[in-house]
């Protein structure tokens, strides 16, 4: 029985000996192999792994991380940032664009290492950038109060004050002359007033208007400086047509009138003209149009004539950093206008 199970058949050899020859050959194929495949070289894939792990330590995308190529840097001020000019320099397009939308949007740099919150700047072109930025220093209220040119009404003034300026006494006998009848429309600045010359005065008769003879078909007009229009201002002595379109304009940009000396404020009314229509102006009371200071933008504020850009960017810049504003205390304490100043523009904020 056991030569029966031990003893195998004719096919059974044949598929052994079949068995045997393919293990050799598997065995040979293998030991074999290195001269069917070339040794492969992993040195290049270890460079490239190498590369990917140092562009991963950077921020920013490849074009601005790469070795920056600059030329033709020049002091400049990044508040003011000119695309042609960082064109020049060689900024990257992709900064370039986002330098611009970020000072559009109401940001500003205050030192030249705020350079860094641009997306996509590398510490390269930082470096490169910082020694050739020049950022303007901004004054105080005070200060910018203290520089504010100084203008000279010619309808009130004397001529002792005209020979400051180094007018000759034909130009003094001139003014004092033509105003015993005329009134000059507007105030002008000192600095102009120093390089006046007699055919400057002459040109300036042209524009003065003739005084009015008589008050009486005047003095019964009142105007309600909130809800009167422009033909109503016309009515007053000395208001036509085109102050009279400053008025309502200039009423219309500030929310309406919370005093009347505000019409004071509006460009070619004069000292002497304001003086004479004063005490027939009357402060109506009306809703004002506010402004939320919580959500307006820079270029919102910048509408009103109590903003100018500083202002307005410092404000928006303030309520990014800090969050809304809970008070209008919080803004008074930025200082960012004197006190009568702030005393009107306060009624046309809203905290809300």
């Amino acid at each position: 029985m056991w030569k029966d199970l031990l003893t195998l058949t004719r096919g059974e050899q044949r598929g052994m000996a079949i068995l045997l020859v393919v293990l050799f050959l598997l065995i040979l194929l293998r030991i074999n192999m290195h001269h069917f495949y070339p040794t492969a070289d992993f040195s290049a894939i270890v460079s490239d792994s190498l590369i990917a792990s140092q562009l991963q330590s950077f921020p920013g995308d490849l074009a601005a991380t790469s070795a920056p190529q600059l030329h033709n840097l020049e002091p400049f001020n990044p508040n003011e940032p000119d695309p042609e000019q960082l064109r020049s320099f060689g900024v990257p397009a992709n900064i370039a664009s986002n330098w611009v939308k970020y000072i559009q949007a109401g940001g500003s740099f205050k030192v030249a290492d705020d350079l860094r919150k641009l997306y996509g700047m590398s510490e390269e072109l930082l470096e490169i950038l910082i020694p050739y930025v020049d950022i303007p220093q901004k004054s105080s209220p005070e200060a910018r109060r203290q520089f504010t040119p100084a203008f000279v009404d010619l309808n009130r003034c004397d001529s002792l004050e005209l020979a400051s300026f180094g007018w000759t006494g034909q130009m003094m006998d001139s003014v004092m002359l033509w105003r015993l009848d005329s009134w000059f429309p507007t105030r002008y600045s000192e600095h102009i007033l120093v390089d006046w010359n007699m055919d400057s005065i002459a040109a300036l008769r042209l524009s003065m208007q003739k005084k009015y003879k008589s008050k009486d078909g005047y003095r019964d007009v009142i105007i309600a400086v909130n809800s009167a229009d422009a033909e109503e201002w016309k009515l007053l002595k000395g208001i036509g047509e085109v102050l009279s379109e400053r008025i309502v304009a200039y009423r219309n940009l500030l929310g309406g009138f919370v005093s009347i000396d505000q019409v004071a404020e509006v460009y070619g009314i004069s000292p002497v003209l304001f003086g004479d229509i004063k005490s027939q102006l009357r402060l109506d009371s009306v809703p004002l149009r506010q402004i939320k200071v919580n959500y307006a933008s820079v270029a919102k504020l910048r509408k009103h004539p109590y903003f100018d850009f500083y202002s307005a960017s410092e404000l928006v810049n303030t309520r990014r950093q800090k969050g809304y504003f809970t008070s209008l205390e919080e803004i008074d304490s930025l200082k960012l206008f004197d006190d009568e100043r702030w005393g009107l523009l306060r009624q046309y904020l809203e905290i809300d």
